[in-house]
């Protein structure tokens, strides 16, 4: 009876030993395979990689249940993008935002601990969070009045008549989560009144858009002055441009100058050009700027005073048809600003007339300098060949 009751309690603690040692490797399992980071803040647009340390595992790796309406999830160098079979080794998914909110990606693991012979099956989870980076401008409104807005222009200037007491400004932003401030209906005063504009994206990014409303006074100024206008004052004849605009194009106005240059990227097909004369009263009109081709392209800036005449701006657009000849452009136009001294419009001082003027002044000075040595020398010649003749029983005018 003893013997079967020692024979009982070996097999029990042999199973109990059994059951310690799985129990064990079981919890040793955990920390064999895990990822850099099971947490993702990024901007709309924007990545970011995760590493998954695989270096003890083999067999399949998945990733699913992402809203890829928010962002994507993806394996680089795998099978798939959404699956994986690796062995001992790392692997790299890479996360995208797509639009403003949150998801989550799963990643599970089906295979085998190497380094303990054990199988695993098990989830980890990344939170995903999306966050707006654009802060632009959908469209911007003024009432009573009318700009041509453009996101990438952010100040305007408009013109009220003095009965115009207030205006209302309404914005909308390119993201809806976007926060714009600024907004609503302000009283004018006489003359110029500005507002601002800010849009803050979720991620902090900021853009301002400057509007200034002129209110013309009971006389129809909008600006103060010493002597009081009357109905009999003469029409303005001011036909010039205070600033051309183009989106990502420098253009620097200088008095008196109506030619200026630009070279576009190659896939310009059309250009945005805004146009602000100095006379508010003065009308302005552009053509040639919405069919870009390859080459050279004229765009002409038409401003009409209000007593009808007319001045021409050109700006010459060069397209060149690959990225090779934009780079060649490029480098033409820095070389020839480099020697000539000319500015980003063509215009310039050019100092290749003085250099010339100064090397034809040295020439000329080492030319008469050389006739005067050689004269002197010749002189000299003569002179002694006379003394010799002396000196030999010649004289001058005597035959020996």
């Amino acid at each position: 009876m003893k013997h079967k009751i020692k024979a009982q309690f070996s097999i029990l603690l042999s199973i109990l030993f059994s059951a310690f040692l799985s129990f064990g490797n079981v919890f040793a399992i955990k920390p064999m395979v895990g990822m850099s980071s099971n947490f993702v803040s990024l901007s709309v647009g924007a990545s970011e990689q995760i590493v998954i340390d695989a270096t003890d595992f083999y067999g399949d790796i998945k990733v699913t249940s992402v809203n890829n309406a928010v962002a994507t999830a993806k394996f680089i160098g795998c099978d798939t993008i959404s699956s994986c079979t690796v062995r001992n080794r790392t692997v790299t998914l890479a996360v995208q935002g797509i639009s403003q909110g949150s998801t989550s990606a799963t990643v599970s693991f089906t295979g085998t601990i190497s380094s303990r012979g054990i199988k695993i099956s098990e989830t980890q989870n990344i939170n995903i969070t999306v966050q707006n980076s654009d802060p632009s401008l959908a469209s911007l409104q003024i009432s009573p009045v009318s700009i041509n807005f453009n996101k990438d222009i952010t100040e305007y200037t408009v013109s009220v008549e003095h009965d115009v007491a207030s205006v209302s400004i309404a914005a909308i932003p390119v993201d809806s989560s976007t926060v714009v401030t600024g907004t609503g209906t302000f009283n004018l005063t006489d003359y110029t009144n500005t507002f601002e504009i800010i849009a803050t994206a979720t991620n902090g990014a900021t853009c301002s858009y400057k509007i200034n409303v002129k209110r013309k006074d009971e006389t129809g100024r909008t600006a103060a002055s010493s002597k009081k206008s009357t109905k009999s004052d003469k029409k303005s004849s001011d036909n010039t441009l205070s600033d051309i605009l183009i989106p990502g194009y420098d253009i620097k106005m200088e008095e008196g100058v109506t030619e200026y240059k630009i070279t576009v990227k190659p896939d310009a097909s059309s250009i945005m050009v805004h146009a602000i004369p100095n006379d508010e009263k003065a009308t302005v009109e552009v053509e040639g700027n919405d069919n870009i081709e390859f080459g050279e392209n004229i765009v002409k800036i038409m401003v009409k005073a209000e007593t009808g005449e007319i001045k021409d701006y050109v700006i010459r657009v060069t397209r060149p048809s690959n990225e090779e000849e934009a780079l060649a452009i490029q480098n033409s136009e820095d070389g020839n600003r480099e020697v000539l001294g000319a500015t980003s419009n063509g215009k310039g001082f050019n100092i290749l007339p003085i250099i010339i003027a100064v090397a034809s002044a040295f020439i000329g000075a080492g030319a008469v300098t050389t006739i005067v040595f050689l004269k002197k020398r010749s002189s000299s010649k003569r002179k002694q060949f006379n003394v010799m003749r002396v000196n030999n029983g010649f004289r001058p005018g005597s035959i020996r």
